[in-house]
């Protein structure tokens, strides 16, 4: 017994008593990545714009494309309906009769200009396409003369990974 304690008293001092391995070093790797589409950033403000109460979905038409974004003309959809008489199928009380009733049926539907908008960062876009667009309102912005409500669709949030790591010298 007292053989194993002075065993592991002289193993443990050659061990605190050994010179540190100097065959490695650190390096330090910075990478740099996109998080995932649904996290934006408007005005230096994080998003998930999939949570946020305050993202709205702007569709319309592109007018104009300026350096920063574009100019939408939002619609409304105007649909007229009409009430048809349908005359009811089958034996009054079995199961698979249906009752007289009316029935809506659509005769036009209109798109009618509502407002124009302003899209801040949306880039990708031609005049006259039609697109749908996830944006926060952030105010108004002046053009031209003219004042548009200011929504944003935001820029891509870029996360900075550090890793650091010991590696070998050869």
């Amino acid at each position: 017994m007292k053989l194993k304690i002075v065993l592991g008293v002289i193993v443990s001092l050659a061990a605190i008593s050994s010179p540190a391995q100097t065959n490695f070093t650190i390096v330090t790797r910075t990478n740099i990545l996109q998080a995932a589409p649904n996290f934006r950033e408007v005005n230096g403000q994080l998003y998930n714009s999939s949570y946020s109460k305050l993202w709205q979905i702007q569709t319309g038409k592109i007018l104009e494309v300026q350096t920063n974004g574009v100019v939408l003309q939002t619609f409304t959809t105007n649909n007229v309906y009409e009430n048809l008489f349908v005359a009811g199928q089958g034996t009054p009380g079995t199961y698979s009769g249906t009752s007289d009733h009316y029935q809506k049926r659509l005769v036009s539907s209109d798109l009618v200009p509502e407002k124009r908008v302003f899209i801040n960062h949306y880039h990708i876009g031609a005049v006259d396409q039609e697109i749908s667009v996830l944006a926060v309102k952030t105010g108004t912005i002046e053009i031209g003369g003219t004042t548009f409500e200011a929504w944003d669709c935001g820029q891509p949030h870029f996360v900075t990974n550090i890793v650091s790591s010991k590696v070998k010298i050869k």
